[in-house]
């Protein structure tokens, strides 16, 4: 699906990054913090951080900032940081991966600086890659808000660069919004990222670097020239992304330490798709915290899982799988484009496994064409208690198979 795509850049300095987790690490006692119009809250902290004011007067209401706010966006874009409601206040709380971030951060308030504790750089990266390689940021997505496309902008960045060797910023946009075909995605193009790393292959024989048309004629250039989704991961902070000089261009590269992550090309795709993996593990608790940290973390509405090696016969089984699946995809679907469901199932045996699904393997093949307003759905549907059943897009499926 093509539609509005965004990423939210307000906060692509990354001590407020930082900052943004350590405030609710600090401050929430495991729990979270407000975000506003309570001692201690997000704004208020932050407002001081950044030497601002928290809320204006606005025809004798107090309002607050929206802009001290946005300074958490980034952190939520990656996973750090998640929404809930309480009581019918919004209060801001960390994941797990954020709790893990916050372990590694050192900050020193009074000279409004935050940043990585020596030695943990390759951490605070390992959570970024978490977030780059299964999170969405395009629908599904909580970090942000506003999009509603299956393309998905950190992936297009690091795709084109590793199939590139370099690009510029302006190669990194023409490709990232020809797929969506704009801000807004309102309109369809006949081309494929490989027709697009064709053409740009091809302007570079020809010494050609400019794409001012395209941004021009669908109202980008403010976009292109602040791209600030690409510039972040060059910051000494991460260290993904390096920057060089020549011929009057800047190009983007891929930093050393990506080969420990972008070995193999088909590590992603440049759209959205619905997670079904087969894992194998020694420890299924060891799986169980992995897929905490990373897949079952940012904008996960609901998850169950199931052991059916713990049950007596396949037949009870089946029955208990037919049940949880049905309560899971209910959930999903009643969802909105930014929560995820997630349907776990573990087994000593991989026949076991395969056995007790076997009904619902069908359903695992997906609609692959992000154009579609059907991307990521079932390609089929089944019959279950008299009415059709197929996986929504944001079902994911993971099955273990335990040693």
């Amino acid at each position: 699906m093509i539609g509005k795509i965004t990423f939210d850049k307000s906060s692509q300095d990354t001590t407020l990054l930082l900052y943004s987790v350590y405030i609710i690490g600090k401050y929430g006692n495991n729990v979270g913090i407000r975000r506003n119009f309570y001692v201690p809250c997000f704004v208020e902290i932050m407002a001081g951080f950044t030497g601002t004011d928290a809320y204006f007067q606005e025809e004798g209401t107090t309002k607050e900032k929206r802009t001290i706010y946005n300074k958490s966006l980034y952190a939520q874009y990656f996973g750090f940081i998640e929404r809930r409601t309480i009581d019918n206040k919004e209060v801001m709380c960390l994941t797990k991966r954020g709790r893990l971030l916050y372990n590694i951060i050192d900050c020193d308030e009074a000279n409004r600086k935050c940043f990585i504790k020596d030695g943990c750089q390759e951490i605070f990266q390992d959570l970024i890659w978490s977030s780059i390689v299964y999170d969405s940021f395009g629908k599904n997505n909580d970090g942000a808000q506003q999009s509603k496309t299956d393309i998905d902008a950190p992936k297009v960045i690091f795709r084109v660069i590793f199939d590139l060797g370099y690009a510029t910023n302006e190669e990194i946009c023409y490709v990232l919004y020809s797929l969506n075909h704009g801000a807004d995605g309102n309109l369809r193009i006949n081309k494929t990222y490989e027709d697009l790393l064709n053409e740009i292959q091809e302007n570079r024989r020809n010494n050609s670097y400019d794409y001012s048309d395209f941004f021009n004629n669908n109202g980008l250039s403010n976009k292109v020239d602040d791209a600030k989704v690409i510039d972040i991961f060059v910051d000494p902070a991460l260290s993904i992304l390096t920057k060089q000089r020549r011929n009057g261009l800047t190009f983007n590269y891929l930093s050393d330490n990506c080969q420990r992550f972008l070995n193999d090309k088909n590590l992603f795709k440049c759209w959205y798709c619905p997670h079904t993996l087969i894992l194998h593990s020694n420890s299924l608790e060891a799986t169980k915290k992995w897929l905490g940290q990373t897949m079952l973390n940012k904008t996960t509405d609901f998850s169950k899982l199931l052991n059916i090696s713990d049950f007596d016969n396949l037949e009870i089984a089946k029955s208990e799988i037919r049940k949880c699946l049905a309560e899971t995809i209910k959930v999903a679907r009643r969802k909105n484009d930014c929560n995820n469901a997630y349907f776990i199932i573990c087994s000593n045996r991989e026949q076991e496994l395969f056995d007790a699904f076997c009904d619902f393997v069908p359903l695992l093949k997906r609609i692959d064409n992000y154009t579609s307003i059907n991307h990521g759905e079932s390609e089929t549907r089944i019959m279950y208690n008299n009415s059709e059943l197929s996986f929504p897009a944001n079902f994911h499926f993971v099955s273990i198979i335990t040693q």
